[in-house]
This record gives C-alpha cells, structure tokens and sequence, in this order.
C-alpha cells in the first residue's frame, strides 16, 4: 500500500499525494475546460480557437456611366485610314500618336479627335511599325518590324529617319520604351533586349 493511503481506500489517491503525471492532466483538462464555449454556445455560435476573426466589408458595386465611357472617331477613309493599329504614346505635342501595322503608317489623334496619318518616304514605305514611344528629345521613336530599324519621326517637320544596328542584325523589332535618361529600350524576335542612346 502507497505510504500516504489510509486503510481501506484502496488505490484512490488524495489530492495532495497524487502523482505528478495525474496532477498535470487534471490541469490541462481544467484549462481546456476554462476556454471552450458552454454547449449552449455551440449550437448557437460557430467556434474557433484563437482571436475572432475580422469581418470585412462587402464591395459595393458601383452602377455604369448612364452616358457611356468610350468614345471612337472618324477614321480618315482611304490609304490614310487606321489599319490594325498597334503601338500608342501621347506625343511631345499634347496629341496621341499611335502605329498602323496594316498599311505601314503612324497616326495621330487630337484632343478634338482629328485623325492624321502620315506615310514614310518611298525608299522604306513598308516597314510595318510596331510600338511607339516618346523620347526626351521631343521626337517620336517607333519600331521598324520589317526594315530591323528603330526609326526616329520629328513631328513638327515631319521627317523619318531609320537607324540600325551597324553590328548586327536588329532582327524583328517589336516593342520600345523611352527611359528618363534619354535611353531607348526595344526587344527583338531573337530573344534580346536592345538599348539605344
């Protein structure tokens, strides 16, 4: 018989001799007990362990312009019409320019929506321009897809002028951006990123 029993007890242990492992589960059972919800409150309020969640607000759905937000413009008709236009900037002069693929021109709209386009000369009149940007010098540069130049278009002249690589092949030019140092950034069919200054 266990030294701190008292005759005819059996195994049953008084609370100040219960082994260690006994008193410890009783403790943890007493906390678990402490911070689970009554079953009251189970079958009326979902549970979870931990700090409540936060609620967040619904978004609230906001109705469309009664007036419409796209407006188009006329397009000039002809072989100066809009062709499958592609690149587009807003230009040192306050109007967007943009690139014609279909018919190898660069176009530009004004704030009022007059359309112009204007064609490269003879020599390199299909050159299928990509993308556009706008350079710090005040010109336009675009990317010359089927000539491997990146061209450089002044549009107050206007005058086109093509530059390529004396190096190496450009091989298909495709987009172009214009960075606040004056570089300008273009990628090609071959897999590489080109800089131009």
């Amino acid at each position: 018989m266990h030294p701190g029993l008292a005759p005819g007890l059996g195994a049953t242990h008084s609370p100040e001799i219960r082994p260690r492992r006994v008193r410890s589960r009783l403790r943890a059972r007493r906390r678990a007990a402490a911070t689970s919800p009554s079953p009251q409150e189970r079958a009326t309020t979902p549970w979870r362990a931990g700090p409540k969640p936060t609620r967040v607000p619904r978004a609230t759905a906001v109705a469309p312009s009664a007036t419409g937000d796209i407006k188009t413009f006329a397009d000039p008709g002809a072989v100066a019409s809009t062709n499958n236009p592609r690149g587009i900037t807003l230009g040192p002069d306050g109007n967007v320019w943009f690139t014609n693929l279909g018919n190898s021109r660069i176009g530009r709209i004004t704030p009022t929506g007059v359309i112009t386009t204007f064609l490269r000369p003879a020599s390199n009149a299909f050159d299928f321009p990509e993308d556009i940007a706008t350079g710090s010098d005040g010109n336009l540069w675009y990317t010359s897809h089927n000539t491997d130049e990146i061209v450089r278009f002044n549009p107050n002249t206007p005058v086109f002028t093509g530059f390529t690589d004396p190096l190496v092949n450009m091989d298909g030019p495709t987009n172009i951006t214009a960075v606040p140092n004056g570089d300008l950034w273009s990628d090609r069919e071959s897999g590489k990123i080109w800089r131009e200054r």
